[in-house]
């Protein structure tokens, strides 16, 4: 499991990478009402943006932490945004094509640690 400093996390799984909203951000958040995921076979750049998500609070982007096409959205969470607070690691959309350097190169649990303290 790897992390970015804009609050996601990436979970590289057999040559395909799962990313989320770590709980930090779902807490800064509070009440998340919508969610517009990316498009199937969207190509991504890292740092590009990849997910809107509203809340009763305000609305903000969520970047893709790594370079990848988009092979499946999680469309269970796209119609009911309130499983994000219901398990931890609740996985938003699914990369392929990313290369290892790159994952490897975001940080791990206890930089982000560091980093959010």
């Amino acid at each position: 499991m790897k992390y970015t400093s804009s609050h996601e996390w990436a979970s590289w799984e057999e040559e395909e990478v799962k990313v989320g909203l770590n709980n930090l951000a779902k807490r800064e958040l509070e009440n998340i009402v919508y969610i517009q995921l990316p498009s199937l076979g969207t190509a991504l750049l890292q740092g590009e943006q990849a997910v809107l998500v509203e809340s009763t609070k305000s609305a903000i982007e969520i970047y893709s932490p790594l370079t990848g096409v988009v092979k499946e959205v999680n469309l269970s969470v796209a119609e009911n945004p309130a499983l994000l607070y219901e398990k931890t690691l609740l996985w938003l959309f699914i990369l392929t094509g990313v290369e290892r350097k790159e994952y490897e190169a975001l940080l791990n649990h206890n930089e982000y640690l560091r980093l959010i303290q």
